[in-house]
């Protein structure tokens, strides 16, 4: 789920037909359509659902928040409760509810197929069939987790634990849903003491031809919130790359839609404000190229196709305690191989342009915040023209020194978890 700092987290999902001693071949399989835009979002601690133009509310507060639309699009997972920490089950159609877990809102995943959801609890991970209504399966001893894309199972990482005066390696195992309890090992990252120290991981993501997996090394307590290590895995486990260093924020890395070409904001420091750059890189290249110009920060982002970026871009500033000192982000088109960008929306003082999304081919959601009361999504063409308000009265998310986690009130047309 979720970004929360520093909350030592790992999800990695493996694309794989089969396993082999050797490694994994990974076979995509991919979602049908959805055939009508829509979002699932929070608005007075409710659960709504916006369809084309209309409004429902799905659930009753208080505190709902980081709302997940299953794959098939039929259910919609979010957590509850002041801590999060409550999982609850919505059937957009028909308004079936039902809890799943006390303890499992923190961390939950969506099969990138069909309905099955998966949720740790502690070190137990469990999945089941949302139409179900109990665990058809449990994982032992797991420190984070990930769906294979084509649902047949699990890449799991190690729990952390000391050695002695050390942490222990981090483990990558693979494991699948017909043999839960044996583990296929994958890579073992030893531990370190030096700056690529990590004791375990974050959010593992697939690069479209499944041959890569990108994710975060993460180090022990609040350190993670300035510094982690992105680093990018092969399928087989045989070659490890480390990328650069960026604060846990797992939506600030993705794939390109069809290629193995890997986006991210490069740059340590928990402040927002100031050394965050979009940066790409192609794998396994490993030339990465910086699209931020000096004197601004980059912050949320989207690809469009395999050649253009959508990114919330700010002056770069000094960290102040005072809101109204820190400049407002706004839009800008990012066309990689001309190298050229273009400015999508104006500079405001009043308010932001944040969470870009390509909802569907041509269109472009975003935020619009004064970062307290006033947020809205607006829905325009892929250059943010023809813009009009589509969702209003979101809440405010959760927010870090100027990073807003948006994905804990919104989600967009059934977008997978980090998109």
């Amino acid at each position: 789920m979720m970004v929360r700092i520093p909350l030592l987290a790992g999800v990695l999902v493996l694309l794989l037909g089969s396993l082999t001693a050797g490694g994994v071949r990974a076979e995509p399989k991919k979602a049908a359509p959805k055939s009508e835009l829509q979002a699932a979002f929070v608005r007075d601690g409710d659960l709504w659902v916006a369809a084309a133009e209309k409004e429902s509310k799905l659930a009753q507060g208080p505190d709902v928040r980081n709302p997940r639309w299953s794959a098939d699009g039929r259910w919609i997972a979010y957590s509850k409760g002041e801590q999060e920490k409550e999982l609850w089950l919505r059937e957009a159609k028909n308004g079936r509810e039902r809890k799943v877990s006390d303890q499992g809102g923190i961390n939950f995943q969506w099969s990138p197929t069909g309905s099955k959801l998966a949720y740790l609890e502690d070190r137990a991970l469990r999945w089941e069939e949302a139409e179900g209504g109990r665990p058809a399966g449990t994982v032992e001893e797991i420190g984070n987790y990930g769906w294979l894309p084509d649902g047949s199972g699990f890449i799991v990482s190690s729990v952390p634990h000391r050695i002695k005066d050390n942490w222990a390696p981090i483990r990558i195992s693979t494991v699948r849903l017909d043999q839960p309890s044996r583990f296929q090992p994958l890579h073992t990252i030893p531990s370190t003491m030096d700056k690529n120290f990590a004791v375990g991981t974050g959010r593992f993501k697939w690069s479209a031809d499944g041959r890569w997996v990108a994710f975060l090394a993460v180090p022990t307590a609040s350190w993670s919130a300035d510094s982690n290590s992105l680093c990018v895995l092969s399928a087989d486990g045989e070659r490890f790359l480390r990328l650069g260093f960026m604060v846990h924020d797992e939506d600030w890395f993705q794939w390109s839609p069809g290629e193995a070409k890997l986006a991210f904001i490069e740059g340590e420091g928990r402040e927002g404000t100031a050394n965050k750059r979009l940066t790409v890189v192609r794998i396994p290249a490993v030339k990465p190229v910086v699209y931020t110009p000096a004197g601004y920060v980059d912050r949320d982002f989207a690809w469009d196709g395999d050649d253009r970026i959508v990114v919330s871009r700010a002056k770069e500033s000094e960290w102040t305690a005072d809101p109204a000192k820190r400049p407002f982000p706004f839009l800008v088109g990012v066309e990689l191989k001309k190298r050229r960008q273009t400015e999508l929306t104006e500079r405001s003082s009043a308010y932001g342009d944040y969470d870009p999304v390509i909802a569907s081919p041509g269109k472009l959601a975003w935020v619009r915040s004064n970062r307290t009361d006033r947020n809205s999504v607006l829905l325009g063409n892929s250059r943010a023209e023809r813009a009009s308000v589509w969702i209003d009265k979101l809440d405010p998310p959760a927010a870090y020194y100027e990073q807003f986690y948006w994905s804990t009130a919104l989600d967009v047309d059934g977008r997978p978890m980090g998109r």
